[in-house]
């Protein structure tokens, strides 16, 4: 599955300004919002951040796993998905499939 994500690194950038606060998801490649949150109440939060910083490492989370997966499956068969590691496989198999707009 080919990704046709924004490319670049993502990052994190807040807006805080008075009575209004928000996060926003940059790509720092092509200087773009990637996603808005809006906070309510307006607060910038540790779940807040946690959040924005989980969804700004997506695209690094989603190479990482795909090159996983693609180690695991050169693995010799005694040790990769058909023997221990079959339960894990189909789960990060599953995430791959909803980052790409899979549901199931």
């Amino acid at each position: 599955m080919e990704t046709k994500t924004t490319k670049g690194d993502w990052s994190v950038q807040t807006i805080d300004i008075s009575d209004y606060k928000s996060m926003c998801i940059i790509s720092e490649y092509e200087q773009k919002v990637i996603a808005h949150i809006y906070l309510t109440p307006p607060k910038i939060t540790e779940e807040n951040t946690a959040n924005a910083n989980l969804i700004s490492a997506a695209p690094d989370l989603l190479l990482a796993l795909k090159n996983l997966m693609l180690g695991v499956e050169n693995l010799p068969a005694l040790s990769s998905i058909s023997g221990v590691l079959e339960q894990q496989y189909k789960q990060a198999e599953n995430a791959v499939k909803k980052a790409h707009g899979f549901h199931f």
